[in-house]
């Protein structure tokens, strides 16, 4: 079981993901859509995103690990960001969808542990926003050229870019207000 205070810092960084993600999309536009589709497939920041995901990843899964691997997984996680580095395209997506799940997840598995179910709608709404998120984190790691058409279609869909942009308000809003309601 986490703090309550790891599990606020883990809400305002949430919001503050979602913010900076939004006014990304915002500024998404068809004159600058060449820079926005070299985004996934950076390979610096990507490698980066990866090791932080996969450094998050040793100490989550240590306590599910069979007890002969765990020596190997910090290696293995360094050993992996130089393969990834070496062998993988649309690096930046694949480590951001990752690092997506994992936040996902360790929101998901401790909202219920500082808020209880009627308390308010709040956790609720947050829950199902957190589910969808986990979902586009899924659909970015698993299909990295994604978020390079997310970003296309941002250019050219008004509709997708008011969706996408009303998504990551929303988010940011349910974050920050779980963490004020958090004692």
């Amino acid at each position: 079981m986490i703090d309550e205070s790891l599990f606020q810092i883990g809400l305002y960084g949430v919001a503050i993901f979602s913010v900076i993600s939004g006014i990304y999309f915002t500024r998404t536009k068809t004159d600058n859509i060449s820079s926005r589709e070299k985004l996934a497939r950076n390979v610096l920041f990507g490698t980066v995103v990866i090791a932080i995901g996969l450094a998050w990843c040793v100490p989550v899964s240590k306590p599910i690990a069979p007890k002969a691997i765990i020596p190997y997984m910090t290696p293995l996680a360094v050993v992996l960001t130089i393969l990834g580095y070496k062998l993988l395209d649309y690096h930046f997506s694949r480590g951001i969808g990752g690092v997506i799940i994992l936040t996902s997840s360790f929101l998901l598995s401790n909202i219920w542990a500082f808020c209880s179910p009627e308390d308010s709608l709040i956790p609720m709404l947050f829950s199902l926003l957190t589910f969808i998120f986990a979902i586009i984190g899924l659909f970015i790691s698993g299909k990295p050229y994604l978020l390079r058409d997310w970003f296309r279609n941002c250019a050219t869909s008004k509709r997708i870019k008011i969706a996408t942009i009303s998504f990551f308000v929303a988010y940011a809003s349910m974050s920050v207000l779980l963490a004020l309601t958090l004692k």
